[in-house]
């Protein structure tokens, strides 16, 4: 959870990156059984699809339940 709120303080709450992590987070919460995450998770791959794209590869990953493992977005170091 600290890493979302870091990433939506440095990158905002609307960020693509901030959303894949909020999403993976949310993803591992309901396999772990956590019932009330369904929603939120949905929620934020449907914000997520807004900026991308319902037809973008990302979407579809999450939708099937299967984490993203990368940045959406190159960081500027």
């Amino acid at each position: 959870m600290r890493t979302v709120e870091a990433l939506a303080r440095v990158l905002g709450p609307g960020h693509p990156d901030t959303l894949r992590c909020r999403a993976n987070l949310l993803l591992t919460r309901e396999q772990l059984g956590d019932h009330t995450a369904s929603a939120h998770c949905s929620a934020t791959i449907n914000q997520l699809a807004g900026l991308l794209g319902e037809g973008h590869p990302t979407i579809g990953t999450l939708r099937s339940g299967r984490k993203l493992v990368r940045a959406l977005d190159p960081q500027p170091f």
